[in-house]
């Protein structure tokens, strides 16, 4: 599966959390001019031919709403890239992938369960 990251859009608004938290991200559709990104209830988007997308593919590994999140994520945190996952099993595995042996993981008590038990296991080797 690929996972495409694409950078933040512009400068993120000056002014407080609250005003960053509705604005960041968050462009005008060019041919309806609506302001609020819609919410794509799609699992997947039609190929230009077979292996090449139009940006989008499947659901699961990007869409145009998690675009927006992204986005969102970013500016807020004055980055320049946002990432999220399907799921936080998905988000452990990224994670995971980044840390050599030696590492360091500080997490709070409240990571799913699953998360949890994969931490303590990982304590034992």
């Amino acid at each position: 599966m690929q996972v495409t990251v694409h950078p933040h859009p512009s400068p993120p608004p000056q002014g407080k959390f609250a005003t960053k938290a509705v604005h960041v991200g968050i462009t005008p559709d060019p041919s309806t001019g609506a302001i609020v990104p819609p919410i794509y209830q799609t699992s997947t988007f039609v190929l230009e031919e077979i292996g090449k997308d139009k940006g989008f593919s499947y659901t699961r590994a990007n869409n145009p709403t998690r675009g927006v999140l992204e986005a969102n994520l970013a500016g807020i945190e004055g980055g320049k890239y946002g990432v999220s996952f399907a799921s936080g099993l998905s988000s452990a595995d990224a994670c995971m992938r980044l840390l050599s042996a030696g590492d360091h993981v500080v997490s709070s008590e409240d990571v799913e369960d699953i998360i949890a038990d994969l931490e303590q296991a990982l304590e034992k080797v």
